[in-house]
């Protein structure tokens, strides 16, 4: 299963949210699950396994 890319900012329109809020909330959530949900590659994020994990 993938994960659809979408940019912060469209994903932040899309729910009425500033980017800055999107950010805050993906870090709130690592924290309570010890660990990182995206990993860069090249200029972007991808999930990582704890993301593809929590996506499923």
């Amino acid at each position: 299963m993938s994960i659809k890319k979408v940019p912060w900012l469209a994903a932040a329109e899309a729910l009425y949210l500033t980017p800055q809020t999107i950010t805050g909330q993906i870090r709130a959530l690592e924290e309570r699950l010890q660990g990182k949900l995206f990993k860069r590659k090249g200029r972007g994020l991808e999930p990582s396994e704890l993301g593809e994990l929590v996506y499923r």
